[in-house]
């Protein structure tokens, strides 16, 4: 009975990549005749002057950390450029645009806020995506601000306690400029984040040995891959930027290697096709890959909660 029943599991899995890849080639075909018309319209916008500025700008690094927004404002106007999606609404009357780059490598996402501070001009930013949990203690899903930020690769540290949200167009108590409390979390929101430190690496954080190690080397509390790049770019053009991490798995959880496939940053073909091939070697590859895909649908649940809490608050 087990057999029949892989087989029939087996059968409608590649019935379903077929029929995917078909409609895929046709949607691809479509979205890339719409991408050539949206570049188009936006490099006429830069050129005559009508992109403007925003007052905030979300920088993400993968698709699946912007779910819980789009899902809240499906509405947004939609543009693609070199690769990049650039989403813009309206909140309460203030113009907000999110960035996604095609990749999440260290040079893209240098590129992508290059992009998002000469094309929109925000006066904030914020840096929001998904990070692992490294140290115990450290709790599924919970929302970090961190206040200390690592390089792995060059061992360079940030502190971000002194430029996070400042608001250098508000007036002071004294009326004349920016009171001492300027760089400080809003006091309502406080308890809404954790605080620690992050290190950021060139590598996919996904194995226990890896936390460990990483742990060890620098303390930290969490890790990711893109926070230290778009804060240390932010930094040298004195943008105020806040970085937010939602905390997608713990110290002590390793994501097996199949499971890795079908959750990057690939076209969703190879995605199915990787989840038919993984099925066939190890069919519990495909419940791991769903508790994964869930997970990751619950963190950018709270992102998007966190930020549209934090746009009302500071707006």
């Amino acid at each position: 009975m087990s057999f029949l029943i892989n087989a029939l599991i087996r059968s409608f899995l590649a019935q379903q990549a077929m029929d995917f890849v078909q409609r895929e080639v046709t949607s691809q075909v479509e979205r890339e005749l719409k991408s050539r018309r949206d570049a188009a319209d936006q490099a006429a916008s830069i050129r005559d002057g009508r992109a403007g500025a925003v007052d905030f700008a979300m920088v993400f690094s993968q698709q699946n950390e912007t779910v819980g927004l789009r899902d809240r404002f499906p509405d947004a106007a939609i543009t693609r450029g070199n690769g990049n999606t650039f989403s813009t609404f309206a909140l309460r009357g203030k113009h907000v645009v999110v960035a996604v780059p095609p990749d999440d490598s260290r040079e893209r996402l240098e590129l992508l806020t290059h992009a998002v501070i000469e094309i929109f001009r925000p006066q904030r930013i914020v840096t929001a995506g998904f990070a692992a949990g490294i140290a115990p203690g450290v709790a599924l899903l919970s929302l970090y601000v961190p206040n200390v930020l690592i390089d792995a690769a060059d061992r360079r540290t940030i502190d971000l306690r002194q430029m996070q949200l400042s608001a250098p167009h508000h007036p002071g108590r004294d009326g004349h400029g920016a009171d001492d409390g300027a760089n400080a979390m809003p006091e309502s929101l406080e308890s809404l984040f954790r605080t620690g430190t992050i290190v950021t690496t060139r590598r996919p954080v996904d194995s226990v040995a890896q936390k460990r190690e990483l742990r060890k080397a620098y303390s930290a509390q969490i890790a990711d891959r893109s926070a230290f790049p778009i804060l240390d770019l932010c930094r040298k053009r004195g943008m105020p930027v806040l970085p937010m991490r939602s905390v997608t798995s713990l110290d002590n959880e390793e994501l097996p290697r199949d499971v890795k496939s079908n959750t990057g940053a690939t076209h969703p073909a190879r995605r199915w096709g990787a989840l038919l091939g993984n099925f066939v070697r190890r069919p519990g590859s495909v419940i791991d890959t769903i508790k994964q895909k869930q997970r990751h649908l619950e963190a950018a649940d709270i992102l998007a909660d966190r930020i549209i809490k934090l746009l009302f608050e500071v707006l």
